[in-house]
């Protein structure tokens, strides 16, 4: 079964939320993805370029999801859990940067911008009325159409299976009354009787 991309990033974070194994570079990189290799004797190290593409994939979707996707859940997770995931990863970057000797700046400016842009989504979801109300207001927002839309979906699905068969309704609804009639005493053979 293939991975979308999203399952991809959600993966990597996880990865990254075990900070021994990424500091003691117990993972592979294939494309865009750690693979861990936490029982194998794997003792690659990699250069700052190769992990450029997979950190920033992986923050980068992650983030574009979380500020920009109708659904107040990601992998399970809501937007505050995932945001404090992406704090703890980060941290695990920040601290490989500082226990490499070498330096890249182009890595530092990487760990930086996705500082900031955490930053920003933290106070945008989690701190104050004026960034948390128009969130609130979204999400309620959100549910509502979603609801308008499920509602419009059967209404159409009624539609249409009355253009497929015409008498749907009429059937329907006269299987409805056969069942009723059968339920209602005669009154006439009731007077009947008690005369």
């Amino acid at each position: 079964m293939k991975t979308t991309l999203e399952e991809s990033a959600y993966n990597n974070l996880k990865f990254l939320q075990n900070k021994e194994l990424f500091l003691s570079n117990k993972y592979s990189i294939q494309n865009q993805l750690f693979i861990n290799k936490e029982g194998e004797s794997f003792d690659t190290i990699y250069s700052f370029a190769d992990l450029e593409y997979p950190i920033f994939f992986t923050f980068h979707q992650i983030l574009n999801h979380v500020n920009t996707s109708y659904n107040n859940k990601f992998m399970s997770h809501s937007k505050q859990e995932v945001i404090h995931l992406l704090e703890t990863a980060l941290e695990t970057l920040f601290e490989y940067n500082i226990q490499i000797d070498e330096k890249n700046e182009h890595f530092e400016q990487l760990l930086d911008d996705l500082d900031e842009k955490i930053f920003f989504i933290k106070q945008y979801y989690k701190y104050g009325i004026c960034l948390g109300l128009p969130t609130f207001i979204k999400n309620m927002l959100n549910s509502t159409c979603s609801s308008f839309i499920e509602v419009s979906r059967t209404i159409c699905s009624e539609y249409i299976q009355e253009l497929k068969d015409p008498g749907y309704y009429d059937t329907k609804s006269d299987s409805e009354e056969e069942t009723s009639d059968e339920d209602i005493p005669d009154l006439e053979e009731d007077d009947k009787k008690s005369n």
